[in-house]
């Protein structure tokens, strides 16, 4: 699933936490109610990390609770760390909810902002 990204992460952020690593394990088994129980319990440690945000929101988005998944979601997406993997993320669960203006305006908000933007955005 997505424990490569999840490490791959981990690797950089200077927040990270033991409690992330046993996380994307739970995502790994698709143990995806531990997993969201467990990150819940992150974001309220740290709220200003956004990879335990769009984490979370793809747990939930994973157990199907979509609805559920687009707080966490946009909030990774809005972060600081500027995340265009939960902007896409959040976009794609906005499209599962017949949500298409709103998809399409969050998979393209962070892209604008990169040099090959023109390419993906026009």
């Amino acid at each position: 699933m997505m424990l490569w990204l999840l490490l791959w992460v981990s690797q950089f952020d200077p927040n990270y936490s033991p409690k992330y690593g046993e996380a994307a394990k739970l995502l790994q088994q698709q143990r995806f109610g531990e997993a969201a129980a467990l990150l819940e319990g992150l974001t309220a440690e740290k709220p200003g990390v956004g990879e335990y945000w769009m984490a979370l929101g793809m747990a939930r988005a994973a157990e199907g609770k979509l609805e559920a998944a687009l707080a966490p979601l946009e909030k990774a997406c809005r972060s600081e760390a500027r995340l265009p993997r939960a902007c896409w993320q959040w976009g794609r669960v906005l499209q599962a909810l017949g949500r298409h203006e709103e998809a399409l305006a969050a998979m393209t908000r962070e892209l604008r902002g990169y040099m090959d933007s023109k390419m993906l955005v026009g």
